[in-house]
């Protein structure tokens, strides 16, 4: 097995392709909560029930380099997310202000050009203040403390991996395998 490695501006990129880390993933459904009806949501008897998830849920990953953008989007596939993608914080915010429901989580890159990391988080809190915003950074060390005062839901250190993902992750959408 060879490594793919992939330069240019920015940080490098290795994909190694290999046997799948959950191999039982090909014997169980990715998306168990597809057999829901798509208008489940709370009853009428429990209007405070959380309404049924029927589709993948969604993340909206921006990061300023394309090949992480791309390899997050098939790591993030493999574990059962649908994926929506920006290249700058500005058109990340753009893209959650359309539709902020959509996406239950943001992986955001923290150093990129123009609206950085924290700016997209501060933004995104201003449209909405539960929004659960995942902070990427190939730095040395985590973010700031102020960071999560600032509403930070955690971090992820690059290169990011898909078993540091699927941890990040677990347990974040109810009834999601992921």
């Amino acid at each position: 097995m060879r490594p793919l490695t992939l330069t240019g501006p920015g940080p490098t990129l290795r994909v190694v392709a290999g046997a799948a880390p959950y191999p039982d993933r090909a014997a169980r459904p990715l998306h168990s909560w597809a057999a829901r009806p798509p208008d489940s949501s709370g009853s009428e008897d429990d209007p405070d029930a959380t309404p049924a998830m029927t589709h993948p849920p969604v993340a909206l990953v921006v990061d300023d380099d394309g090949a992480v953008r791309s390899v997050l989007a098939a790591l993030l596939g493999y574990l059962g997310f649908g994926v929506v993608t920006a290249s700058s914080g500005e058109e990340d915010v753009a893209e959650y202000r359309r539709d902020p429901g959509r996406f239950a989580f943001v992986l955001c890159d923290l150093h990129m050009p123009g609206l950085d990391g924290p700016g997209t988080l501060d933004e995104l809190r201003r449209v909405n203040p539960g929004v659960r915003v995942f902070l990427m950074s190939g730095s040395s060390g985590g973010p700031a403390p102020e960071l999560y005062v600032r509403g930070a839901a955690g971090f992820l250190p690059k290169p990011v991996t898909l078993q540091a993902l699927a941890r990040l992750l677990d347990g974040l959408i109810p009834g999601h395998p992921g």
